[in-house]
């Protein structure tokens, strides 16, 4: 017995790990602007988004070369070789890239047992890079691609820089609590601690909530800035002795920081501005605004040419942004790059085959393909999007307006009426809306079929469609439940007693131990049941004598079952994807899910589709076949 049991388990467990991994199939959306970055020579923008990069040309802004990567869960960093040939990549992994290319010409992945490589810094001798992760500092040779790590800290490594010469490193490092910062020097080769200075406590820091920090090494090896992530100070420090040379009034959040190449200015970027400044005094003697037309309009990064001749910041507000680029400390870009098609949510079909797009600064949606990635149609001015249960009929929402009713294929409308909630029929053909009473209305047209009136004193706030639309359940907190027909327009109580109203057949009404407010999610054929109580889920058999068939483990969201009705998906609390077999009575598949799948996000259509959403973007993954 006990050997059957053992064997069950292993075959269980075995099945669990998947044959392939999980398939991106889109990407929407240019995402998020991270960081700016010029080519040395200055002919080329890298542009670092939350989904990959772009590069353009500085003279023109015309888009060079557009690349989809699958992002790290954390904002990278982009860092060109000396000679501009190549740029690296931080983003979960380090990849080399030429500036026009279409793969990357090599790729260094985190080691077994980090942390996502999340920033990194090429040598002045293009020999090695710099990355950084949760552990600190990693030195990669890129001839043999061997690695070195500086020791582990129990502090944060906030930010790092190359020595001109590249035999040391500057890193600013924050102490545990947040409290206090260092500057330390520390020797390449030997990969040893040359010299430290713990920097001056600041007054009235939020460690909760603390902005980035700058380093930047200056051309001659004499001196390092810093722009301070506690202070939001910008400082200068003698490179030998680590003494303070100069410091200057804080000005807000310092989002880029580099020297000219004979060390005459600084640059440095904040939130409004760009400013070139005297290292002498902290005097501006230029200094660059947004010059998009919004009062709320902030600089999120910005970055300055090698040679101080060009000027790049991207620009905008919640609604929307662009690339600007400047030339010769005019205060008129030359070259202005709209952001504003950034995806700031997504609703999946009911079939996972189409996606619709919320546009953040266009003010609208877009129906795409998954498949192919075509436009199907867009709608303005709506709020929320639903889908009608076939996937032929969206529902567009704005707050005090109609809901307005359109063809997926077309765009074209249907109808429109005023409704505060409402439930699609089974085919799609009618809705029911209610407030007190309960209005039955023809999609198509508008036109009311037939109003149910709630008892005097009452309000219908629950309305379910039985499977097959020929029945309507009515719920309100003070009367008893009823069922409507269609049919022959009557009214009957429904079934009496304690427990949760379930369709467990076309149109027979069950009561059944669940709560009317857990979590519930039926399987297509009726018969099964997730159901959460508490913090457990159960799996149910609705129509057998025992009402608990099992315990999925670990279940951190909503489920989705699959159309068969034999398996259900699930995202854990540990953030993996699992496949619950009914018959097996286990997991027989799992993932780890991408690092910003919402537990919402799933649907199951001819397989199983994820919808991730990313920063400006969503991602579209699905299971393999």
């Amino acid at each position: 017995m006990h050997r059957c049991l053992a064997l069950v388990c292993f075959a269980v467990c075995a099945a669990a790990q998947p044959p392939r991994p999980l398939e991106i199939a889109a990407v929407f959306g240019p995402g998020e602007v991270d960081q700016l970055a010029f080519s040395p020579d200055g002919r080329f923008l890298g542009a670092l988004t939350s989904v990959g990069f772009r590069v353009y040309d500085t003279d023109t802004g015309r888009l060079r070369n557009s690349v989809v990567r699958p992002p790290s869960s954390s904002r990278g960093e982009l860092s060109w070789s000396p000679d501009g040939k190549r740029f690296a990549r931080a983003s979960g992994d380090i990849e080399i890239w030429s500036p026009l290319g279409q793969t990357p010409d090599q790729v260094f992945p985190a080691a077994v047992g980090d942390s996502p490589l999340g920033d990194v810094a090429w040598s002045p001798q293009g020999n090695r890079l710099a990355a950084r992760d949760e552990r600190g500092i990693v030195l990669i040779d890129l001839a043999s691609g061997r690695r070195a790590r500086f020791p582990e800290r129990s502090d944060e490594a906030q930010a790092f820089c190359w020595s001109p010469d590249g035999r040391e490193l500057a890193v600013l490092a924050l102490d545990q609590d947040a409290a206090s910062e260092a500057i330390e020097i520390w020797e390449t080769q030997q990969m040893a601690l040359s010299r430290r200075r713990a920097l001056p406590a600041p007054q009235g820091s939020n460690p909760a909530n603390l902005p980035g920090a700058k380093l930047a090494w200056s051309p001659d090896g004499e001196v390092v800035a810093i722009g301070s992530g506690l202070t939001q100070r910008l400082s200068i420090w003698d490179a030998r002795s680590l003494e303070l040379v100069r410091e200057y009034p804080a000005t807000g959040e310092i989002q880029s920081l580099s020297w000219s190449r004979d060390r005459q200015l600084l640059y440095v970027g904040t939130e409004t501005e760009v400013r070139f400044v005297n290292p002498t005094d902290g005097g501006a003697v230029h200094s660059v605004k947004p010059a998009i037309d919004s009062p709320k309009a902030t600089m999120w990064t910005s970055a300055v040419s090698a040679d101080g001749t060009q000027l790049a910041a991207f620009a905008g507000d919640v609604t929307r942004g662009e690339i600007e680029l400047w030339r010769d400390r005019t205060q008129v870009p030359h070259a202005r790059i709209p952001w504003n098609d950034d995806v700031s949510s997504a609703v999946l079909s009911p079939d996972g085959a189409q996606v619709a797009l919320r546009l953040e600064g266009l003010g609208k949606w877009e129906i795409r393909d998954v498949g192919s990635g075509n436009r199907l149609t867009e709608v303005s001015g709506a709020d929320g999007i639903s889908w009608s249960p076939d996937g032929a009929i969206l529902a567009a929402r704005a707050v005090s307006q109609p809901v307005q009713f359109l063809r997926v294929r077309d765009g074209s409308a249907i109808s429109s009426f005023k409704a505060a909630a409402f439930a699609w029929s089974p085919n799609a053909d009618l809705v029911a809306e209610w407030h007190n009473d309960v209005r039955l209305l023809r999609v198509i047209g508008a036109e009311v079929e037939e109003t149910i009136q709630a008892p005097a004193g009452h309000s219908y706030w629950v309305v379910s469609w039985s499977p097959n639309g020929r029945r309507i359940l009515l719920e309100d907190s003070l009367s008893t439940p009823v069922v409507y027909s269609l049919e022959d327009k009557t009214l009957q109580p429904a079934p009496p007693g304690d427990g949760r109203l379930i369709w467990i057949g076309p149109e027979e009404l069950a009561r059944r131990a669940v709560s009317p407010d857990a979590d519930f999610e039926q399987s297509p054929d009726l018969r099964y049941a997730v159901a959460a109580e508490g913090e457990t889920w159960r799996l149910q058999d609705l129509r057998g004598e025992s009402a608990s068939v099992a315990t999925l483990p670990n279940v951190g969201g909503s489920i989705v079952w699959s159309p068969d009705s034999k398996q259900v998906a699930y995202l854990t609390a540990t953030q993996e994807l699992h496949i619950w077999d009914v018959a097996a009575g286990g997991v027989v598949e799992r993932w780890p899910a991408p690092p910003s799948l919402h537990p919402q996000d799933l649907v199951w259509g001819d397989r199983l589709i994820l919808c991730e959403q990313l920063r400006g973007a969503i991602r579209i993954w699905r299971r393999p076949r």
